[in-house]
C-alpha cells in the first residue's frame, strides 16, 4: 500500500488508459467447419489476427489483436467508452469490412476466409470483449469419385484446378475477385489421376451460377514421352445445385 501511494503520482496518461482497455475473446461460429486443408479446425490459431474497432470511438478506437498461446495479444490500446459501444471486427485483420478480394492463389486458404464479428456491450468488470465471427463465404471441395480408362495410365498426373466465379449479383456485390479464376489448394499434387488422392478446395464467393456455366477446370500433366509433357484441361461445368440453390455463406460444399 505504501508503495502504490508512493508511485501513484508517476503513473503516465497512457498507463491509466490502459485501465479503460478492451480484452477479447474470439471465437469463431455458425460453421461446421473452418476452412482449412484439414476440415476439422474450429477455433482460432496461434499467430492468427484481427483487426478490432470501437465504433463508438474517435480516438484509441481500433488495433489488431494477434493470438497466442495465453490469448489475445493487442499491438496497441483500444479503449472502452462510457456508455454503450460498438465493435465491429474482421479477418484476416488486413481486410476491409464491407469488400472482400478473394485472393487468386489459395495455397492458404485460411487467408481467404473473411469473417465479420459485431457486438454491442458496455464495460464488464473484466474489460472482456465477447467476438463471435461468422464466415462470409463458401468452402469448396471436390474429389474424384471415378476415373475413365483414357486416365489410367500413370503418365497422368493433377495439378492445382481453377474454380471460377459465380454470376455478380446485388446480393453478393460485396465480394470481388482479384483476377478471373482461383488457384485452388489440392491434396497430393501431382499424384497419378487413376489413384484418385487428390481432393481440391478453394474458398469461393456466395451465390448463384449461371446455367451452363463453367464452374472448375481440372488440370492435367501427360508425359508423352520421357521429359516431354503436354498439359490436357477439362472443364466442369456447374451442376443443378449450383445453379439453382448456389453457394451460402459458412456453408462447406464438398461435390
Amino acid at each position: 500500500l505504501l508503495f502504490a501511494a508512493c508511485e501513484k503520482d508517476d503513473i503516465t496518461p497512457s498507463a491509466q488508459n490502459d485501465t479503460d482497455a478492451v480484452r477479447i475473446n474470439a471465437t469463431i461460429g455458425s460453421m461446421m467447419t473452418r476452412t482449412v486443408t484439414d476440415g476439422e479446425n474450429v477455433s482460432f490459431v496461434d499467430g492468427d489476427k484481427i483487426l478490432v474497432k470501437n465504433l463508438s470511438r474517435t480516438v484509441d478506437n481500433q488495433t489488431v489483436y494477434t493470438k497466442n498461446a495465453t490469448g489475445w495479444e493487442a499491438e496497441s490500446t483500444l479503449l472502452w467508452t462510457n456508455g454503450s459501444n460498438s465493435f465491429k471486427a474482421v479477418y484476416p485483420a488486413n481486410a476491409d469490412f464491407d469488400f472482400f478480394n478473394i485472393p487468386a492463389e489459395q495455397t492458404d486458404l485460411a487467408s481467404a476466409d473473411w469473417m465479420i464479428a459485431t457486438a454491442t456491450a458496455t464495460k464488464p468488470a473484466n474489460h472482456v470483449l465477447d467476438l463471435t465471427f461468422q464466415h462470409q463465404l463458401a468452402l469448396v471441395t471436390v474429389e474424384i469419385a471415378q476415373v475413365g480408362t483414357e486416365y489410367s495410365s500413370a503418365n497422368y498426373t493433377l495439378k492445382p484446378a481453377y474454380f471460377y466465379p459465380n454470376e455478380m449479383t446485388a446480393e453478393n456485390s460485396h465480394v470481388g475477385f482479384a483476377s478471373g479464376h482461383v488457384v485452388s489448394s489440392m491434396t497430393y499434387p501431382n499424384s497419378p489421376v487413376a489413384d484418385r488422392k487428390s481432393v481440391w478446395r478453394a474458398v469461393m464467393r456466395p451465390g448463384k451460377y449461371l446455367a451452363d456455366s463453367k464452374f472448375m477446370q481440372i488440370n492435367l500433366a501427360h508425359e508423352t514421352s520421357p521429359g516431354v509433357y503436354s498439359y490436357p484441361t477439362l472443364d466442369v461445368k456447374a451442376n443443378n445445385l449450383l445453379v439453382n440453390e448456389g453457394l451460402k455463406p459458412g456453408y462447406d460444399y464438398k461435390f
